[in-house]
């Protein structure tokens, strides 16, 4: 049982990524960063601090991210393998059970041993479509996000997300729901953009915005931000999206759906990274 020490906040921050092949630089880069952030996190926005690093369904070897959330979930917290929202390796075509990015996000937020009294928050990073990878939001990617926030929010859990650089030319559609996850649970957003000089400020800021203390206090807010000069832009820009989704289903309803009539369901012909059978 975990107690706060000298007012310090209990943080628990959860940081999972896609293990498709096309993610194995940011996995990389991102466990480099790690101890520097969290060292520049210690003194910027103090807290009783435990990170704790997932794969969807694969591991990274030579980083952080050494172990599976459905190996973690079953043996350390006991949980059944069929409670999990989860698809098993090789369930789906190529690489898309590695890209479960807001079933993940499901799974950790019901099922992950936070410490008690503790602020939950989770980051996730990928750079395909949040259900089963893909390059485009489809309908099935906007209501997977919908339960996603509709059980990070239950289970009072913060989630920052990251969306790497994709080829797809319906990228924007992809990071629209990335940032919509991040915004709808007090979350914060990243692209590569905030990336390019390496993932120390971005980790920093996604630690210190996990820290309830720092949430009311202006200079660290205004510090950490400061080193990140893309994120405030990318909001800004960015149409609001209502909560309920809806706004997202007409969004498909107007584009998705249109192009897809008169035609028989296809599969998604591009998946940046992955090896086809």
């Amino acid at each position: 049982m975990s107690h706060p020490t000298n007012n310090i906040p209990i943080v628990d921050l959860v940081i999972v990524i896609d293990t498709s092949p096309s993610m194995k630089d940011e996995a990389r880069s991102l466990s480099s960063s790690a101890s520097d952030a969290i060292n520049c996190a210690s003194t910027n926005c103090p807290s009783d601090l435990r990170v704790t690093w997932f794969g969807i369904e694969g591991t990274w070897r030579g980083t952080n991210f050494n172990q599976t959330i459905r190996n973690y979930l079953t043996k350390s917290c006991n949980v059944s393998d069929s409670q999990l929202r989860g698809r098993k390796r090789g369930q789906l075509k190529s690489a898309g059970a590695q890209e479960d990015v807001a079933r993940a996000i499901e799974d950790i937020s019901d099922y992950f041993d936070w410490r008690e009294n503790a602020v939950r928050a989770i980051f996730c990073i990928g750079d395909e479509a949040l259900e089963g990878g893909g390059d485009k939001t489809e309908l099935e990617d906007i209501e997977a996000a919908n339960l996603a926030i509709q059980t990070a929010n239950s289970a009072k859990v913060t989630v920052h997300t990251y969306c790497g650089l994709s080829k797809s030319k319906f990228q924007e559609s992809i990071k629209k729901e990335y940032q919509r996850i991040a915004n709808e649970t007090g979350g914060h957003f990243f692209t590569d953009k905030d990336s390019i000089a390496g993932f120390n400020a971005v980790l920093e800021k996604v630690i210190c915005g996990s820290n309830p203390v720092n949430l009311n206090n202006k200079k660290t807010n205004e510090k950490i931000n400061a080193t990140v000069n893309n994120q405030d832009d990318s909001k800004t820009n960015q149409p609001q999206i209502l909560a309920t989704g809806l706004e997202d289903y007409a969004y498909w309803i107007k584009t998705v759906a249109k192009e897809q009539a008169g035609k028989e369901q296809q599969k998604k012909d591009f998946r940046r990274g992955r090896i086809w059978r």
